[in-house]
């Protein structure tokens, strides 16, 4: 992992409310010295000077408030807090990555995905894709790279050359604004600015009546903020099995969610139900030919069973 941070003395953030619109970075402005064509969009002065390297460059249109279609996320870009700290944690693949495709059982809003087992196993350099057919690899994209701003400084991480992680401390702001720069070689860059949501101060806790050897459905609750942000579950094997998963995701105003037998028992079969993570979010999606990329500025919790 390569990652800096910056001391900020002199730095300043503009406050803004909601993200910037494509208007607050203009696509194509300056005159570069690249030998891209095309007129472009923009303030930038003359024609097709840009530092462009032929399509797929430039600002991607972000939708916020809105999740990736997991069976078709490429990549994500998530700066969480986390007991008083805030991480970035982000990886863009060059395409959806072969740990992911349609679910195995759908229950909206929650899904249970588990890829398939190649027998036998593949050969050579091939790996097992989700429908359990051999395929060549999907690397991360090489050289890809995120900023986060803040009033309390400035970090800058880049793709892992080893694992294809991004990953940072970031410096701490809670009442401030993050701004989520990524630059994505061949792809273009994605913007996302938002705070940090209300602090889940009481957690996401849940009542598992099957939690000693039997089957049923799981009510997971917390106490709701009213801010427009949204809730994820995410939920796996005990020992963190890196063998499926499911998940469900709501408005957080909702304040509940059960998930059915049919989520957890696959995952009990597995090597038992642990629980998993809660992330409270202000999420946007980016999409590309190649799949979606997923933004989010979030408040991560452990899902914690409800003994009373």
């Amino acid at each position: 992992m390569r990652s800096f941070m910056l001391p900020l003395a002199l730095f300043s953030v503009v406050a803004a409310v909601g993200c910037p619109s494509p208007s607050d970075v203009s696509e194509g402005e300056g005159e570069g010295e690249g030998e891209g064509e095309g007129e472009g969009e923009g303030e930038g002065e003359g024609e097709g000077e840009g530092e462009g390297e032929g399509e797929g460059e430039g600002r991607l249109e972000l939708i916020e408030g809105e999740y990736c279609n997991t069976a078709n996320r490429r990549g994500f870009i998530n700066v969480y807090e986390s007991d008083g700290a805030v991480y970035l944690d982000a990886r863009i693949d060059e395409a959806v990555p072969h740990t992911l495709g349609p679910a195995k059982l759908s229950e909206p809003p929650c899904a249970h995905y588990i890829p398939a087992i190649c027998t036998p196993g593949c050969l050579g350099d091939q790996v097992c894709g989700y429908d359990g057919s051999c395929q060549d690899p999907i690397n991360a994209v090489a050289e890809a790279s995120v900023t986060v701003t803040s009033s309390g400084g400035i970090a800058v991480a880049v793709t892992d050359p080893v694992t294809g992680a991004i990953e940072s401390e970031v410096p701490f702001a809670d009442d401030d604004r993050y701004l989520v720069s990524a630059n994505i070689p061949g792809v273009g860059t994605i913007v996302f600015s938002s705070v940090l949501p209300q602090p889940l101060t009481g957690g996401v806790s849940y009542d598992d009546p099957g939690n000693n050897g039997g089957s049923s459905a799981v009510v997971f609750s917390w106490d709701p903020a009213i801010d427009g942000s949204m809730m994820d579950l995410h939920l796996r094997a005990n020992h963190h099995a890196p063998f499926g998963f499911s998940e469900c995701r709501v408005a957080d105003a909702v304040g509940t969610v059960t998930a059915s037998e049919a989520m957890i028992e696959p995952l009990r079969k597995i090597t038992g139900f642990e629980g998993g993570n809660g992330y409270r979010s202000f999420v946007g999606r980016a999409e590309t030919p190649d799949g979606c990329i997923e933004v989010r500025v979030s408040r991560q919790v452990l899902l914690l069973p409800d003994f009373n």
